[in-house]
């Protein structure tokens, strides 16, 4: 995924890449997927904006992986996530 890949493509593929995270698939795959978000949120985080609710659902998923590379990506991504949308009333469930 380019960054000077135009919004539109780009928003395309995010909810795919949302659905993928909510199988089971291999901890590499996810941790690859988790840096792909990390990279959109620091890079683009307005483009990300409109998927808040289900990303901080599969990242907070994302920290009971027994992986510990994906729990750490997932907790880094949350972190960026969180400077989005500060509430936290929906974690706290």
């Amino acid at each position: 995924l380019r960054l000077s890949t135009p919004s539109s493509q780009v928003v395309t593929l995010l909810a795919p890449l949302i659905r993928k995270l909510g199988e089971k698939i291999s901890p590499r795959v996810k941790r690859s997927i988790l840096m792909s978000w990390n990279c959109l949120l620091e890079s683009s985080p307005l483009l990300v904006k409109p998927f808040l609710a289900p990303l901080q659902t599969v990242f907070a998923k994302s920290l009971l992986d027994t992986d510990g590379s994906v729990r750490d990506e997932g907790a880094s991504a949350l972190g960026r996530l969180m400077m989005l949308n500060p509430k936290v009333d929906n974690l706290a469930k």
